[in-house]
């Protein structure tokens, strides 16, 4: 089953890969909708002259849309490839389960075996490594960084928008499955800890530039806004 998403303005979108993803990707819009996106003027305006408000919550831009599911193939169908899904899938519980607890891949959990009494895990099968390294919950957890920690309140700045601290995170183990990005860029204010992000497939003074901003940009229209 697809899924298709309306806008206030009646204007379709189908979401064909994965029902559970709730973000759609600007380039997107652009190239497959010829969507004008305008996160300053706050709206979307479609090919066809229809327009739709961005709404900003947080740093967050968004818009809202009605979700109904499209059946694309019969159910038999959907039933059948799930099952073969399932059986492809197939893996050896314990080598997934020492790898989880380890925060490994299935190299890895082999090795740590040989290493330590009680893990158990002599060598995984090939199906069983393919499974475990694609699990994209641990490529995140193997991808996190320390946390750092914050400013004395006399070492901040002296007013909204003074200073931004930028940072950069990747390249990301798990590529983002709407674009394909590895890399993210965030931006906080000093003042007041309003966040920026906004990712990319480089990591470049080119990439980060537009970012930055992009940044300066927003905080100026929000000054200006009150």
């Amino acid at each position: 089953i697809s899924m298709r998403g309306v806008t206030g303005s009646g204007r379709a979108l189908d979401i064909r890969d994965n029902v559970t993803r709730s973000i759609i990707a600007e380039s997107y819009l652009e190239e497959n909708y010829g969507a004008d996106v305008s996160k300053v003027r706050r709206h979307i305006v479609w090919k066809d002259g229809r327009t739709d408000p961005i709404y900003s919550r947080n740093g967050l831009y968004f818009v809202t849309l009605e979700v109904v599911p499209v059946p694309c193939v019969s159910y038999a169908v959907a039933v059948a490839r799930a099952e073969a899904a399932t059986a492809k899938l197939r893996v050896d519980d314990r080598a997934a389960l020492m790898a989880a607890r380890f925060v490994t891949d299935a190299a890895g959990i082999v090795s740590i075996s040989r290493a330590a009494h009680g893990v158990g895990v002599d060598k995984v099968n090939r199906t069983a490594a393919e499974v475990i390294d694609k699990d994209r919950f641990l490529a995140l957890a193997r991808s996190r960084k320390r946390a750092v920690h914050a400013l004395p309140p006399t070492d901040r700045a002296p007013r909204a928008g003074h200073t931004f601290v930028f940072d950069g995170f990747g390249r990301h183990e798990a590529p983002s499955p709407l674009n394909g990005h590895v890399y993210q860029f965030h931006g906080v204010c000093q003042y007041t800890s309003f966040g920026y992000t906004d990712t990319s497939t480089k990591h470049t003074a080119d990439d980060w530039k537009p970012f930055m901003r992009h940044v300066a940009l927003h905080r100026a229209l929000d000054a200006a806004l009150g």
